[in-house]
C-alpha cells in the first residue's frame, strides 16, 4: 500500500515559493475595453438614447442619467444607542421601526 501521509507544517524550503511565478496576470477588463471604445460620437449616441428613453418613461434610463450626471445618492445611515459603545455594521435591508 502507497504511503499517503500529508506533509505537514512547511512544505516547501525556506525562501522557495510554492508558486514561483505568482498569480497569472488578468485579462483586460471590460471597463477598460469599453473605456477603449469610448469615441465621442458613441458617447453621444449613448447620452441620446438615454434622454429618449426616459423621456418615454423608463426608469433605469432615468436613474442611469441621474446617476450619470449627480453620481449615485449617498445611502444614509442611522446610528443610535450608546456613543461609547462599539458600532455593529449589519449589511441589508432595515427593518422599519413601529412608530
Amino acid at each position: 500500500m502507497p504511503d499517503t501521509k500529508k506533509t505537514r507544517g512547511r512544505p516547501f524550503k525556506k525562501g522557495q515559493s510554492g508558486n514561483p511565478k505568482g498569480r497569472p496576470k488578468l485579462g483586460e477588463s471590460i471597463a477598460d475595453a469599453l473605456r477603449a471604445a469610448a469615441t465621442a460620437e458613441r458617447l453621444q449616441a449613448l447620452g441620446e438614447k438615454a434622454w429618449t428613453m426616459a423621456e418615454q418613461g423608463d426608469i433605469r434610463a432615468m436613474e442611469f442619467i441621474r446617476d450619470s450626471t449627480d453620481g449615485k445618492p449617498a445611502q444614509r445611515q442611522i446610528l443610535t444607542g450608546d456613543p461609547d459603545a462599539p458600532v455593529a455594521i449589519v449589511a441589508g435591508p432595515r427593518k422599519r421601526e413601529k412608530e
